[in-house]
């Protein structure tokens, strides 16, 4: 007797490998990143001013967003992935690792590599709210307990915002106590 599973069967089981497989792939992805950071830091901490010691931080600090929205995103909701969703991780890993490598004599590239990183992140969250809206009565309940701070995103985009701001001018000015150090405008 030749039993097959019925569509419902199959869709169950991949949407409840999603989250254990898609947090093993990023963890991993995480890893990779954060251990090229180390190395970038060891092999050139002895010509490292200030500018590289904060581009240091600002890229931990960036894996640890990376890795948080992506944790937040994949538990809340839950879908059958398809290409695109494999390709996440793997954009961001490929932003990390140039994020990494840009820490030591290269602000310029670092800071393009944050812009695509944020263009990398915007585009995952347009897949992931396409995604769980294909699946709207799974997720009926987060979204109702998401609705308050869904419809606070302006203030908080442009709190973001000010922060990035910020964020640039501390780096530029640190930039320019550093003798030597080419900032481009």
């Amino acid at each position: 007797m030749d039993m097959k599973p019925a569509p419902e069967t199959v869709s169950q089981r991949l949407k409840g490998q999603f989250a254990p497989a898609y947090l093993t792939l990023t963890s991993i992805i995480q890893g990779v990143a954060l251990s090229t950071l180390v190395m970038r830091v060891e092999s050139n901490n002895a010509q490292f001013d200030a500018t590289n010691w904060l581009l240091t931080v600002a890229t931990f600090v960036a894996f640890l967003a990376v890795w948080n929205e992506y944790l937040m995103q994949v538990l809340m909701f839950v879908w059958v992935p398809t290409l695109l969703d494999s390709l996440v991780p793997f954009a961001f890993l490929a932003s990390e690792l140039f994020m990494a490598h840009f820490v030591y004599n290269g602000l310029r590239g670092w800071l393009l590599t944050l812009g695509l990183i944020f263009v990398g992140g915007g585009a995952a969250q347009i897949l992931t709210v396409t995604q769980a809206r294909s699946l709207a009565d799974e997720h009926r309940d987060i979204t109702r307990a998401l609705a308050p701070h869904i419809s606070a995103q302006p203030v908080r985009l442009c709190t973001l915002r000010r922060a990035a701001a910020r964020a640039g001018a501390v780096l530029r000015r640190a930039a320019r106590l550093c003798p030597g150090h080419r900032v481009y405008r």
